[in-house]
C-alpha cells in the first residue's frame, strides 16, 4: 500500500490515514474589529508572481491513494463591528497560478484526489461589507486526478479520480454588501 498527501490552504481530507486537516491559505490575510463601530480592511497589492502548487504522487505494489489540495491560492477575511465596514481587497497585476495533482500508480486498487482554488474572500460588518478583485494578469487555477491500477494477476479492480478547481469565490455581507470582480 501507498498513501500521498500533499496541502495548502484550509481543508480536511479522509483516507487510509485518517482524516488530515490543512489550515490557512498560501497567503492569508484575516483583518477582525473588536468594537461595534469598528472597521476592518485586508488589503493585498501583488505585482509579481505568485505560483502554489500541491503534488502528491503514490506508487505501490498493492492499493494506492494519493491526495492534493490547495484550498485558497489567496485567502482574505475581514470582519468589521456591528455599525461598521470591512473590505478584502486584492489587487492583481502579476500572474496567480495555483495547481493541485495527484497521482495514484499501483497493482491493487487506487484512488486520487485533486481540489485547487485560486482566491476566496469574505467580508461582513454591519454597516457594509465589500470583496473586490481587481485582475490586469492570468489568473490560472487547475486540478488533476491520475490513477493507474493493475497487474498481470488482474487485480486493480476500482480505480478513482476526481479533480475539481474553483477560480475566485467572493461573500459580502452587511446593511450594503458588494462582491466585484474585474479588469
Amino acid at each position: 500500500d501507498a498513501t500521498a498527501i500533499a496541502g495548502v490552504g484550509r481543508t480536511t481530507t479522509s483516507g487510509p490515514l485518517g482524516t488530515v486537516v490543512f489550515s490557512g491559505g498560501a497567503i492569508s490575510q484575516n483583518a477582525t474589529a473588536f468594537k461595534s463601530g469598528g472597521n476592518a480592511s485586508a488589503t493585498l497589492n501583488n505585482s509579481g508572481t505568485i505560483d502554489v502548487a500541491a503534488i502528491a504522487n503514490a506508487v505501490g505494489g498493492e492499493d494506492v491513494f494519493a491526495a492534493a489540495f490547495v484550498a485558497d491560492g489567496v485567502n482574505q477575511g475581514a470582519f468589521g463591528g456591528t455599525s461598521g465596514t470591512a473590505v478584502a481587497s486584492l489587487v492583481n497585476t502579476g500572474p496567480l497560478t495555483v495547481n493541485a495533482i495527484a497521482n495514484a500508480t499501483g497493482g491493487g486498487e487506487g484512488t486520487a484526489l485533486a481540489h485547487a482554488m485560486g482566491v476566496s474572500q469574505a467580508a461582513s460588518a454591519g454597516a457594509g461589507a465589500s470583496a473586490l478583485v481587481s485582475n490586469t494578469d492570468a489568473i490560472s487555477v487547475a486540478a488533476s486526478a491520475n490513477v493507474i491500477v493493475g497487474n498481470a494477476a488482474h487485480r486493480g479492480d476500482f480505480a478513482f479520480a476526481s479533480a475539481s478547481a474553483g477560480g475566485i469565490n467572493q461573500s459580502a455581507h452587511g446593511k450594503s454588501g458588494s462582491a466585484v470582480t474585474g479588469a
